[in-house]
């Protein structure tokens, strides 16, 4: 089993969430679903690594869901979600004012080029970002659209595409 992205100085993650998913339940369902997906990726990435690494997720600040976010980690540590167990975190999410590092600015700008590319339909940064997202056996796994057109194949963005054929080449 290969990982295509190890290697890369930076390895990304996102979700993209259609307004349209789950559009019955509650924004804070869904925000919760859609984190749950986030950092499910990224255990999964760090369970692959050889050496058993541990991550620690660092967050942009956001005062209004810090302890809901803080609360959805530490149940997933301790018990399965509907994605399964948070093994690989050496600790619970913290949160930094973007401008006092780089990384959380990198990360603001996948946040941002995620989107442009699903909410204007302007793909034109995400377009130069996408080898840098966890991919493993040609199927993209750390980038994520929810969406209700996935299950019917019905969607032909990057991660729907590959997570269905798992093909290398819709994203090269």
């Amino acid at each position: 089993m290969e990982a295509e992205g190890v290697g890369n100085a930076v390895t990304f993650f996102g979700v993209a969430m259609d307004s349209r998913f789950r559009g019955k339940h509650s924004e804070y369902a869904r925000e919760r679903l859609a984190y749950e997906h986030l950092l499910k990726k990224f255990d999964d990435f760090l369970a692959r690594q050889s050496d058993g690494d541990m991550g620690w997720v660092v967050h942009d600040q956001r005062i209004v869901a810090e302890k809901d976010v803080r609360e959805w980690t530490r149940g997933w540590q301790q018990a399965a979600g509907a994605l399964g167990q948070i093994n690989r975190f050496a600790d619970l999410p913290l949160f930094a004012d973007s401008r006092s590092t780089r990384l959380l600015q990198v990360a603001d700008l996948v946040a941002y080029a995620l989107w442009r590319a699903y909410d204007t339909g302007n793909s034109n940064y995400l377009d130069h970002l996408w080898p840098q997202f966890d991919i493993l056996n040609g199927r993209l796994h750390g980038a994520i659209h929810l969406t209700p057109d996935f299950a019917g194949r019905r969607c032909n963005c990057k991660p729907c595409f590959r997570r269905n054929t798992g093909s290398v080449s819709a994203v090269e």
